[in-house]
């Protein structure tokens, strides 16, 4: 009978150990937020000043954002180019909000990123979409740079100019296919606006600082993720 006993907890052990791994949160993963993946254009990480002689000699680069890790976005170049982030998620659909209607969202018919022209075959709006993944550039109404739409869902954007350290709250929604009504995973992007030499009363800026600020699963996608 013992013997029995000890051979079936050798059994249950592995199978127990099996179980526990199965329902490991994603959060518990190496990296959480390899799911959800967003790529937004910046210096590289060891460039801490974007005004520094070594980041005006570098390149910018798309380059996934980690949670809790502010990075440096490249200010746009020209006057009328726009600020982009890449989004990714298998299987589903990205949606990007701007709750408070301060920084307006645009995509375009190609789907790379927008560096300029194509004005006339975008579309704006406060909320937005791309599936699997795509480009969604982005304009804070205080850089008083770049394209925009007063007239894009009604006409009632914010229109008041930035000012040093004024900060941006975007939501980011991922939905899989199936269920297009309760996102599985939503995130949180702060947008800080820095100094520009550019506009020396601070009113206006070009560049900014971005930094995922929040990341969670739904409970379903806790427990789907590793199955």
């Amino acid at each position: 009978m013992k013997t029995k006993i000890i051979a079936a907890v050798c059994v249950l052990i592995p199978v127990l150990l099996i179980i526990y791994g199965s329902i490991q949160t994603p959060s518990e993963a190496d990296d959480p937020t390899e799911a959800l993946r967003i790529y937004p254009y910046v210096f590289s990480a060891d460039i801490t000043d974007p005004h520094s002689e070594q980041a005006s000699d570098a390149d910018g680069s798309f380059d996934i954002l980690r949670l809790n890790e502010p990075r440096y976005l490249v200010p746009f170049p020209e006057k009328f180019e726009n600020i982009n982030i890449r989004f990714e998620f298998d299987g589903g659909i990205i949606e990007l909000i701007s709750n408070d209607r301060d920084v307006q969202l645009s995509v375009g018919d190609s789907p790379g990123p927008w560096y300029g022209g194509g004005y006339y075959t975008r579309t704006f709006a406060a909320s937005l979409r791309v599936t699997d993944g795509g480009y969604i550039a982005i304009n804070p109404m205080g850089s008083r740079r770049g394209f925009r739409n007063y007239y894009a869902d009604g006409g009632d954007w914010t229109t008041d100019a930035g000012w040093l350290g004024r900060e941006y709250y975007l939501t980011v929604n991922a939905y899989k296919f199936d269920n297009e009504s309760s996102p599985v995973i939503k995130a949180t992007l702060k947008l800080t606006q820095l100094s520009d030499p550019g506009f020396p009363d601070n009113d206006g800026s070009a560049y900014y600082s971005i930094e995922l600020i929040s990341y969670e699963y739904s409970d379903f996608y806790k427990i789907m993720a590793d199955n």
